[in-house]
């Protein structure tokens, strides 16, 4: 399994079909075991608690958006969830389909001070697709995650 990568950045007014988060992570492809789902929203949770920084993960398949509007759709998806403060626009949505073989970072403008897009994109490709490679989906979802709170940290 090979996961791409895009980099691309716009921003335009959406026509998507958002659902609605139910947490900080939103498994709609159901690729997470229920002990899995559980490890992964309380590491969310507990970051927010220490910093104040949301990060939300979110699976993404056919059900919810065509496979060439995965990007657009998981930068439309951040800002209509509203992930971070509104002030400090310090969020970040973890974005993945495997359906797709697709990861997509979104950063807020208040992160990017602190994990720049180069950054993330290294993040994507030592810590994320290795494991995704292999078709270990939590493996890379942990180990990406873990990477993206200790660079974080660094700044509290």
């Amino acid at each position: 399994m090979h996961f791409i990568v895009v980099q691309n950045f716009s921003q335009n007014n959406s026509s998507f079909s958002f659902p609605e988060p139910s947490g900080y992570l939103n498994d709609f492809e159901d690729i997470f075991k229920q002990s899995q789902a559980r490890l992964l929203e309380n590491l969310t949770y507990d970051f927010y608690d220490q910093t104040g920084i949301q990060l939300a993960i979110v699976t993404i398949g056919a059900e919810n958006v065509e496979r060439e509007f995965f990007d657009q759709f998981s930068i439309d998806l951040f800002n209509y969830w509203g992930v971070g403060s509104k002030e400090k626009n310090d969020g970040i949505l973890i974005a993945i389909s495997k359906n797709y073989s697709k990861i997509r970072i979104v950063n807020g403008l208040g992160i990017e001070k602190h994990i720049s897009d180069e950054e993330t994109k290294e993040i994507i490709d030592y810590y994320f697709l290795p494991y995704f490679s292999e078709g270990l989906l939590f493996e890379g979802m942990v180990s990406g995650l873990f990477n993206i709170m200790i660079r974080l940290r660094e700044f509290d």
